[in-house]
């Protein structure tokens, strides 16, 4: 596989109160800093990063708040 297109460091994603009834995501953060959208560009996952979600089981403001890519 060629991979000379990026660096490929490690991108983890963490979740917690993870279960079959928590499936909205309530906050995110992105390297320990809160992230107010729900996109990020792909050279932040290639570069590397620890994405940690906090689910919950009722829909929650988190993506309403989100700023939009547009």
């Amino acid at each position: 596989m060629n991979r000379s297109y990026f660096l490929g460091r490690k991108f983890t994603i963490v979740t917690r109160n993870n279960s079959p009834e928590n499936i909205y995501i309530q906050s995110a953060q992105l390297d320990g800093q809160p992230l107010n959208r729900y996109w990020f560009p792909h050279s932040t996952m290639a570069g590397g990063a620890e994405l940690e979600l906090k689910l919950g089981p009722t829909p929650s403001d988190w993506a309403k708040a989100c700023d939009s890519p547009n």
